[in-house]
């Protein structure tokens, strides 16, 4: 690595057309009230939090804004940098020891490195607005998905049981469950839902029958779709969940392809955390293939094509963890419910690292003649 082309492009991602630009935006996002009053009185109706469902929101609108428009004006700066150098710096590049690769990385390290500045102050000011120290209190985290039954009704003469594998090593005391639902027409406009968890713990003793021990029990409204959660009994032993409705002609029905399962956190900040986290690991990616097809190709083409790329995994029903910024939106969804997503999965860091090397590599292979219009 060159220290000197590490600085330079470090300068340069930070040129004062972006940070002009981001600071006017992060400034003027930072304005705005983006719970608003009638959120926040659905939250207090509901039982919720309606301190933290507003700095949620403000975390995902301000985060929602700030990726839509700085993230691509970052990748498409560094694009255009192969390009810059042909047109005029490739002489001054070309006399250097340093091979292409050593600047290739290089220039990627400085890249990121000051997109990653650019992210730091993102996060402390969206944390600053979010509120002061000690209002992210304790939150719920993402932590899997228990089985649901295929969807069918859930009536008052019929509920829906089923018997989930004890989660209790990811579920630890605290632990909830939640499930979408939808209200079907019957009588009146809504309908109250019981939401029932006890543990089945197997009696190996004289006459081997089922032990059930623990039980939890929670009601919630529905008008049309909602979720409905409750909190899981303590103890080992797999769960018996059952769903029913307490009005006779109502009707729901389960939208939910699997439960959700939800850990305690010790803070709601580790929500704008995991966001920093991901856009990390996405933009090192990203910079890094925007480099190298930028040696191939022009920078809107490679912008485009970074887009195009990524596309599919944002538009799928189920966003690939395993891909870096696949799972973005899902997290800054779960964020704006004033709660934590999951942990990034590991195979996303070293996917990130594998492509940001295939992008540079290919650059090095477009730099055979860098010193020519291609």
């Amino acid at each position: 690595m060159n220290a000197g082309l590490c600085v330079l492009a470090f300068r340069r991602s930070l040129a004062p057309a972006v940070l002009g630009s981001w600071a006017v935006l992060a400034f003027l996002l930072l304005q705005r009230d983006w719970a608003g009053e009638n959120a926040l009185i659905e939250a207090g109706a509901g039982g919720g939090d309606a301190g933290a469902l507003a700095r949620g929101m403000t975390r995902e609108g301000v985060w929602t804004v700030l990726v839509l428009a700085i993230v691509p004006l970052l990748i498409a700066r560094a694009a255009r940098t192969v390009s810059t150098w042909r047109a005029g710096e490739a002489e001054w590049l070309g006399s250097r020891s340093a091979g292409r690769g050593t600047i290739l990385v290089s220039t990627w390290l400085g890249t990121w490195s000051g997109a990653t500045a650019l992210l730091a102050l993102s996060f402390l000011a969206i944390e600053l607005r979010a509120g002061p120290v000690g209002a992210g209190g304790p939150s719920l985290r993402r932590a899997g998905e228990i089985a649901v039954p295929p969807a069918t009704w859930i009536e008052a003469n019929a509920p829906l049981a089923w018997t989930a594998p004890d989660p209790r090593e990811r579920a630890p005391a605290g632990a909830r469950v939640r499930i979408e639902l939808g209200f079907g027409a019957g009588s009146g406009a809504s309908t109250e839902i019981d939401f029932r968890a006890r543990r089945e713990r197997v009696n190996r003793g004289r006459d081997g029958a089922n032990d059930e021990t623990g039980e939890r029990i929670t009601r919630g409204r529905m008008a049309s779709r909602g979720f409905v959660e409750v909190e899981l009994p303590p103890g080992p032993g797999d769960l018996r969940l059952e769903l029913s409705c307490e009005r006779a002609g109502a009707r729901a029905f389960v939208i939910s392809d699997a439960g959700e399962l939800w850990v305690p956190c010790a803070s709601e900040r580790a929500a704008g955390a995991g966001i920093f986290v991901r856009l990390l690991l996405a933009l090192a990616a990203w910079i890094g293939l925007a480099l190298g097809l930028g040696a191939w190709v022009s920078a809107p083409t490679a912008a485009l094509a970074l887009l195009a790329a990524w596309i599919p995994a944002w538009l799928g029903d189920r966003a690939p963890a395993w891909l870096p910024g696949a799972d973005l939106w899902d997290a800054l969804e779960v964020a704006g419910s004033g709660r934590v997503p999951a942990a990034f999965d590991l195979r996303s860091l070293a996917l990130a690292a594998a492509l940001a090397a295939f992008g540079l590599v290919l650059g090095a292979a477009g730099l055979r003649r860098w010193r020519t219009s291609p």
